[in-house]
């Protein structure tokens, strides 16, 4: 009887289907000082259009889907020496610090950080314990800095990278190309926005 019920058990465990990882979307920086034309360390308008637009086009496709979708924004001291080549962007409560895309609300939690990374903010890395080794779509301003540090991360913390050209942005072409090229040779995955 004992042999029977484990060899049922054991069948059951061996004939269930592999966990399907969660798809998250995570949007980076996508704040007043570097979407606008009036911010503090703008990026290209054309990029930042396009970023902006593909972005709300992600959220809207990871809701239909069921998908999690998550915020990481930059809210620097006004006192951080850090944040001084980035002519002061993003302070903590200040207007350049908000978030840009529409109906933030439908865009998930927002958690804060302090430099590139965006898996650096305790609380980013706490609620990704509950969506291990999931698929990150990002998209995000700036392509070779807080995007870049952030996938990098992602990648190493054992989660599968997704992005897209017309995801992200920086303060010129030049930049954006070759951040781009850096996003997929640390692994991010080149895909169309669904």
């Amino acid at each position: 009887m004992i042999l029977t019920a484990t060899i049922a058990l054991t069948l059951s465990f061996a004939t269930s289907p592999p966990a399907v990882p969660d798809t998250v979307v995570l949007l980076v920086d996508f704040q007043r000082d570097f979407a606008t034309s009036t911010g503090a360390w703008p990026a290209d308008p054309s990029l930042s259009r396009q970023a902006i637009e593909r972005a709300t086009e992600l959220v809207n496709a990871a809701h239909a889907r069921g998908w999690s979708v998550v915020r990481v924004a930059n809210a620097f001291s006004p006192w951080d020496p850090g944040n001084l080549f980035r002519r002061r962007a993003a302070i903590r409560g200040s207007s350049g610090a908000q978030w840009v895309l529409v109906d933030a609300a439908h865009q998930g939690p927002l958690f804060s950080k302090t430099g590139p990374d965006g898996f650096a903010s305790g609380s980013l890395s706490t609620w990704f314990e509950s969506h291990p080794e999931s698929v990150i779509w990002v998209a995000g301003f700036f392509t070779e800095g807080c995007v870049l540090s952030t996938a990098k991360s992602a990648i190493g913390r054992g989660h599968k990278v997704l992005s897209s050209p017309s995801l992200v942005a920086s303060v010129d072409s030049a930049s954006w190309r070759k951040g781009w090229s850096r996003l997929q040779k640390a692994g991010v995955v080149e895909v169309p926005v669904p």
